[in-house]
């Protein structure tokens, strides 16, 4: 025989029901938070990279493109992948902020082009740089009169 349903005992059923869909609800809107800041992040450094293309493609067009370096041309080649790399990394962030109780691969692959602009290896060392006991005058002497001449503008700007 079943007990009696009463609006007490059906009170305490939704009560306890009620417990672990709060719970799981913050932890839904959090993560659609973390997704929809991801994918801003991914949108802005897209758009970043648009901007850097068409830069080198205003110079292209004025016709000063001839005379740009190697280095130049590798970082276009890289932004253009970064493009591509971006635009789908913040679409993932988008559906996965859609879908917050969905499971979505967090597994996000390196940046490309990492290794192009920033090479690793016995070729490419780094350059100590040394100031000689001149250097470090001359620079000092300079920064002297660089402060004692915004003392002057502050006293003139007083008086």
């Amino acid at each position: 025989m079943m007990p009696k349903l009463t609006v007490r005992r059906l009170l305490v059923v939704f009560a306890i029901g009620a417990v672990p869909l709060w719970f799981g609800g913050r932890t839904i809107m959090a993560k659609r938070a973390m997704n929809l800041c991801e994918a801003n992040y991914h949108t802005r450094r897209e758009s970043e990279e648009r901007k850097n293309i068409a830069v080198f493609e205003q110079a292209k067009a004025a016709g000063k493109a001839d005379s740009i370096d190697p280095w130049t041309m590798r970082i276009v080649n890289v932004a253009y992948r970064r493009v591509a790399y971006h635009a789908r990394l913040a679409e993932q962030y988008r559906v996965a902020a859609s879908y917050p109780w969905k499971y979505v691969s967090q597994t996000v692959p390196s940046e490309p082009g990492e290794s192009e602009i920033w090479p690793r290896g016995d070729d490419h060392q780094l350059v100590e740089f040394k100031l000689s006991a001149e250097d470090l005058t001359s620079l000092s002497l300079s920064s002297n009169s660089l402060s004692g001449s915004k003392k002057q503008k502050k006293q003139n700007s007083i008086i």
